[in-house]
């Protein structure tokens, strides 16, 4: 039995366990439903602290939720839903000098941006979602964008996080020198924290090899946890760990964003293609002219636009097997135009 008015004395946000909420909170963009045993909406960390300790105690799972734009029901749990879309969704701290933002996980990458418009900076990753999906989605999934080859993805841009671990314990992740490291790493531990950063260059020395062969290269990289990154100049850092563990080592409280400057020209272009055999040679070469954007839509997509937008078809021909859209961006038009 769920004793949720406990919790609800102990935190500043509030807790919703009645039916519509639940069938509310069970669906999202995809085509599963699961209800939840309730939802709650923190406005502080403390208050998502408490929550995990309550969880932890309760045997109760946790899932973060901020726009509920997963295809896959990464937002639905049977559990705790802790919905961060309703209050924690405000920006920290911002510095345009050194070009970084801190940011809660409810924020919407689109109020972001428009903030940061005024400032000629951006958080450049840009997913189809981008006018619904929160940061702190973003983060789970390391998502990316139609730029991603120029921008890369989520995980190039977090520069540190403050996340709650599963014992409700509150850290915030960042290179650890290798000496701090060596005294966190001699049991026993005190914290949780220190378990992990004492734990983990024993499980990066025994999978080195396999970690050498079977790391994905590919700059979207979404299929499990990525340890590659967590050692570097003999430091530890969590960070690029927590990015794309879709909130199964941690719950993000606020993360330190890198931001970059807005690109004041963009060129682009659609390439057609008799032949769907020529498109993958077409895109190596086009990769080495430094493109922001290559996207394919082969005819199955394009035959399904020339039913649904009449307006499109003058510009979709019927012999067109694949089609590229090729985007430059820069300062400067006469040098994208070159590209071309």
């Amino acid at each position: 039995m769920l004793h949720l008015d406990r919790l609800e004395e102990t935190i500043a946000g509030e807790i919703l366990d009645d039916e519509l909420s639940r069938a509310l909170y069970g669906s999202g963009a995809c085509l599963y439903r699961v209800k939840p045993a309730a939802i709650v909406r923190p406005k502080t960390s403390a208050d998502v602290v408490r929550v995990l300790e309550y969880a932890a105690r309760s045997g109760l799972s946790i899932t973060a939720r901020g726009g509920g734009t997963s295809r896959t029901g990464n937002e639905l749990g049977a559990g705790l839903i802790l919905d961060f879309l309703t209050h924690m969704n405000g920006i920290l701290e911002f510095d345009p000098d050194r070009k970084w933002v801190r940011v809660q996980p409810g924020i919407v990458l689109s109020a972001l941006n428009e903030f940061l418009r005024p400032h000629n900076l951006c958080f450049p990753i840009d997913p189809s979602t981008r006018e619904f999906c929160t940061l702190g989605g973003m983060i789970a999934n390391n998502s990316s964008g139609p730029h991603a080859v120029k921008y890369g993805t989520t995980r190039d841009y977090v520069l540190s996080l403050d996340v709650v671990l599963s014992n409700g314990e509150l850290i915030t992740t960042g290179p650890i020198a290798r000496i701090d490291q060596e005294v966190a790493s001699q049991e026993p531990y005190n914290t949780l924290e220190q378990t992990i950063y004492g734990k983990i260059p024993d499980i990066l020395g025994r999978y080195r090899h396999a970690l050498a062969e079977e790391r994905p290269r590919t700059t979207k990289d979404s299929s499990g946890y990525h340890l590659w990154s967590v050692e570097k100049d003999r430091r530890l850092d969590l960070t690029p760990l927590l990015v794309g563990s879709e909130g199964t080592l941690a719950v993000v409280v606020s993360a330190k964003l890198r931001l970059v400057p807005i690109q004041t020209q963009a060129l682009g272009g659609l390439l057609y293609f008799a032949d769907l055999a020529n498109v993958g040679e077409a895109i190596q070469r086009i990769l080495t002219l430094s493109p922001a954007m290559v996207e394919i839509m082969e005819r199955r997509i394009l035959d399904l636009a020339r039913t649904q937008r009449e307006e499109v078809r003058p510009y979709l021909p019927e012999e067109t097997e694949a089609l590229l859209d090729v985007e430059f961006q820069g300062d400067d038009l006469e040098t994208l135009e070159l590209r071309f």
